[in-house]
């Protein structure tokens, strides 16, 4: 008989060692024009570059969570959201009139 694992993490972490759940890889999310009018609109609400320091990341977080809660089919983090709204400054800067628009 076999002998039976002394709790679930120790079948679980066997697993990820021998390359089974811990592989996983999070799925790209791909921004859309919809997503993109989103996410602005909440920079634009909860405005992180006005937060106090130590709070930036929070609320960052804070935009990613209302992105997830208002798209079922989307899931970033804050730091996508962050990643994401700079390079659309950076398009907007540049006057890449067409990249914004895709």
């Amino acid at each position: 008989m076999d002998k039976p694992a002394e709790n679930a993490t120790d079948e679980v972490r066997e697993e990820e060692i021998a390359g089974g759940v811990g592989d996983k890889k999070k799925n790209a999310a791909r921004f859309s024009a919809g997503h993109d009018v989103l996410l602005l609109r909440e920079v634009v609400t909860q405005n992180p570059y006005a937060a106090a320091a130590g709070e930036v990341t929070r609320t960052w977080a804070a935009i990613a969570v209302a992105l997830n809660a208002a798209q079922a089919d989307f899931n970033i983090d804050g730091r996508r959201c962050r990643d994401r709204t700079n390079l659309l400054l950076d398009y907007f800067r540049k006057e890449e009139l067409a990249s914004l628009r895709r």
